[in-house]
């Protein structure tokens, strides 16, 4: 009796099955396509093929980038793991182990880097958004590993997907920026454009993630078949 039961709880109800999580396939291939664009100019570690403009005086601006990026790069391999739903019910201890690479491997030293850089990625001004996001992140994210390890999984739930929500932020301002320029090529002479452009790209990611998520927190939360079999997956 006591093995049927622990059959019961391991394996994925039907509800959860792979296929009820189609958005999985599009995500690994979101992920992917921005980590190819980003990643290559900073394999090479030679600052002259950086794609952000290093200030003369900083030192340690280029380190500081690189931190960024390959951390940010952990970061987001590491929540396509994380909210992999097979993963976390068939292998509870990869959860566990990608979730503490996703926080302190990726978020947090990411994060870190990108407030020290904040103040740099607005042409003159520096960015608000950039800092109110990467303020955020680590709070949520921070807040979420909390719960997990105080086993609240429901709580632990609903802060990591606002985490992964933030996660994903970068992902969406890159493609605004890209927009915007590509439909008004012109405006990249105006610095003026470029920056209010550049500014707004730091919010519209995360804060359309963050309202996405609650809609989703709210669709799902009540829905039957969450119980004990997810709210048992150790952080």
């Amino acid at each position: 009796m006591a093995q049927a039961q622990h059959a019961a709880n391991f394996y994925v109800p039907a509800a959860v099955r792979w296929w009820r999580r189609p958005w999985m396939i599009p995500l690994v291939v979101l992920v992917g396509a921005f980590l190819i664009y980003v990643l290559p100019p900073y394999l090479s570690l030679n600052p002259e093929e950086s794609r952000v403009t290093l200030v003369p005086g900083f030192r340690i601006h280029y380190g500081v980038v690189l931190t960024h990026v390959f951390a940010g790069t952990l970061a987001q391999l590491t929540v396509c793991l994380q909210v992999w739903t097979w993963l976390r019910e068939r292998h509870p201890k990869a959860h566990r182990i990608s979730g503490w690479i996703y926080v302190f491997g990726g978020v947090i030293p990411a994060t870190l880097a990108g407030l020290v850089l904040s103040p740099f990625v607005v042409p003159h001004s520096g960015s608000v958004g950039t800092f109110v996001q990467g303020v955020l992140f680590i709070a949520v994210t921070i807040r979420g590993f909390v719960m997990g390890r105080q086993g609240r999984y429901p709580e632990h739930r609903r802060w990591m997907i606002y985490s992964f929500a933030f996660a994903l932020a970068t992902i969406w301002g890159r493609i605004f920026n890209l927009v915007v320029f590509g439909l008004f090529p012109h405006a990249i002479t105006n610095l003026t454009v470029v920056s209010l452009v550049m500014e707004a790209s730091t919010w519209i990611g995360w804060v359309a993630n963050l309202i996405i998520a609650q809609w989703w927190l709210e669709r799902t939360t009540n829905q039957p078949g969450w119980g004990a079999v997810r709210s048992s997956s150790p952080v």
